[in-house]
């Protein structure tokens, strides 16, 4: 029934997924341009990322590419922005990793722990 719907209307349902998760993240999630060095850097596992995503972007700054980084969680390489890993690498690889899946994860263990408090 729900790929009947995303077919009529012609909408991706990943492109849908990820723009809800999105929506979701942003209520736990600070996006900045400077980053502190006490933060956590939410980036993709290299094997969830599309490389013709990179089209999108019209700045070198915004294209991104598998770096030699891992998730501090669950040790997968990652892909970084170059500018990003550029800020990431002049501060000395200080700040924590965790790749999305991870990262959902760890929110969704977050969540549950203060619906059960309530």
């Amino acid at each position: 029934m729900i790929n009947e719907f995303f077919q009529k209307t012609k909408l991706n349902y990943k492109r849908f997924r990820l723009r809800l998760f999105l929506r979701w993240l942003s209520k736990y999630v600070t996006i900045v341009d400077v980053v502190p060095a006490n933060s956590t850097i939410a980036v993709v596992a290299v094997e969830d990322f599309d490389p013709k995503s990179n089209e999108v972007w019209h700045s070198l700054q915004n294209h991104s590419y598998a770096r030699d980084v891992y998730c501090d969680e669950c040790s997968r390489q990652t892909v970084m922005s170059n500018g990003m890993y550029k800020k990431f690498t002049h501060q000395g690889r200080i700040q924590k990793v965790i790749c999305s899946k991870c990262l959902f994860n760890l929110l969704k263990q977050k969540t549950s722990k203060s619906l059960r408090a309530d």
